[in-house]
């Protein structure tokens, strides 16, 4: 078994070496006009962007899901007026969900531990925010982050090598938390957008992220499926009362806090008696 740590981090290292080889190819392209080397960023990224969801494909290990997972992505996808999406199930040990592809391919991968420790309901508002990322097309929207970013720190190479040194340090004090920070910034949109076109899903996607972030550091997986709602409630209003929230721009999480997350959206809550 390994965690999900180890699976970014083989998806990271499999993305830097296809890019490394797209590059020395692209590299090899000598054309005379102005600002080319831009243009041989663009098709880097472009190019890996392509093959990305088989990228993702092969190191998560996925298989296509059950048939009741691939009914609720259908319903969801109607309601959201997307085009569906293939899903996949991952056979490993962590808790997590999550969109990828590109406008040729949309997937959308649910790992083993998740789908059991949920109940239907938490897992439809999961898949909810996951059809959001494709709705509000975020994958697009971190590749262009992405590859500005990068395009940003070639130009300042290409025209001012001596300062290179010094621009590796801005690099990654300012340059890379952006990425993160529009990270979290399209996280937050796709909570919101989940809500906004399928109202009744608040509380459902509140209970599945207190049971991801918080209950499952405490109970087994095989137990979250039958935590009971006083418990979420009780466990909601300690994260809101207790737990301080370390905010900060240049951060490198990918996520807004749980505690952040419950307060958005506990503005679009109208059932209050949900709980008891």
């Amino acid at each position: 078994m390994y965690s999900i740590t180890t699976y970014w981090w083989k998806y990271y290292l499999a993305s830097f070496f296809s890019i490394l080889v797209i590059g020395i190819v692209v590299s090899s392209l000598n054309v005379s006009i102005p600002y080319f080397f831009l243009i041989q960023i663009g098709l880097v990224f472009s190019l890996w962007y392509l093959i990305s969801p088989i990228i993702m494909i092969l190191v998560f290990k996925m298989r296509r899901a059950s048939q009741d997972i691939i009914l609720i992505v259908g319903d969801l996808s109607k309601k959201f007026n997307v085009k569906l999406s293939k899903v996949y199930i991952i056979n490993d040990n962590f808790l997590n969900a999550f969109a990828f592809g590109n406008i040729i391919f949309r997937g959308i991968a649910v790992t083993l531990p998740l789908y059991e420790s949920l109940t239907q309901e938490e897992l439809t508002a999961v898949l909810s925010h996951e059809i959001a990322h494709i709705k509000n097309y975020d994958p697009e929207i971190m590749l262009l982050t992405i590859f500005s970013i990068n395009s940003i720190y070639a130009t300042v190479i290409y025209y001012l090598p001596l300062i290179s040194l010094f621009f590796l340090i801005i690099y990654f004090v300012i340059l890379l938390p952006l990425v993160f920070y529009v990270h979290r910034k399209i996280e937050r949109r796709a909570d919101l957008t989940a809500v906004k076109v399928n109202p009744e899903i608040t509380y459902w996607l509140e209970s599945s992220l207190i049971k991801i972030g918080y209950l499952s550091r405490s109970i087994p997986t095989n137990m979250l499926r039958y935590v009971l709602p006083i418990q979420i409630l009780l466990a909601k209003e300690f994260i809101l009362n207790n737990i301080v929230d370390k905010k900060g721009v240049f951060s490198f999480r990918t996520h807004p806090s749980l505690k952040e997350r419950l307060l958005y959206l506990s503005q679009y809550e109208k059932q209050k008696m949900y709980y008891i």
